[in-house]
């Protein structure tokens, strides 16, 4: 994992709205992928040891809606977003209570902020930055963390 103090939140957030806009979703109920869309049950692997389960239904072209259960970590509760397919990479910019845990000593805690997932199409491996939105676990409000994970598909 690498810590990195000099990328501001919004600048995270603006890569995340960059992505580009859902299109509309069918009246007739989900829409069944295209080639290269996202569609089943992947298990998310991190490079640090996380593992979680992602349900991916598509919303459109380019549009996957994402339900992730957290596998390995009791302290998150489960979460979703949206990732939009733009050039080849997925993106999918996600707030919530539990977006940063805390290393050991005080690794009970997490922190709220955004987690924003960048991934390639073809490979389905790509990074995570968690952005913490207030001071916590010795670290100023806005402090980024990287971190490297892979999908694979297992349904």
């Amino acid at each position: 994992m690498t810590i990195t103090r000099e990328l501001p939140a919004a600048i995270i957030l603006a890569a995340g709205v960059a992505i580009g806009f859902p299109s509309a979703a069918s009246a007739d109920g989900p829409l069944q992928p295209s080639p290269g869309e996202l569609s089943g049950t992947y298990t998310y692997e991190s490079d640090t040891g996380r593992v979680n389960t992602w349900v991916i239904t598509p919303c459109g072209p380019g549009c996957a809606d994402v339900a992730v259960t957290p596998v390995t970590d009791p302290r998150v509760a489960p979460y979703s977003g949206r990732a939009l397919l733009n050039d080849g990479r997925w993106g999918m910019a996600v707030q919530y209570p539990e977006a940063v845990r805390c290393k050991p000593p005080n690794d009970n805690v997490t922190v709220p902020g955004t987690v924003v997932f960048a991934f390639d199409a073809a490979t389905l491996d790509g990074t995570a930055v968690n952005t913490q939105s207030a001071p916590a676990c010795g670290d100023p409000a806005e402090v980024t963390y990287v971190s490297g994970f892979s999908l694979a598909k297992v349904a």
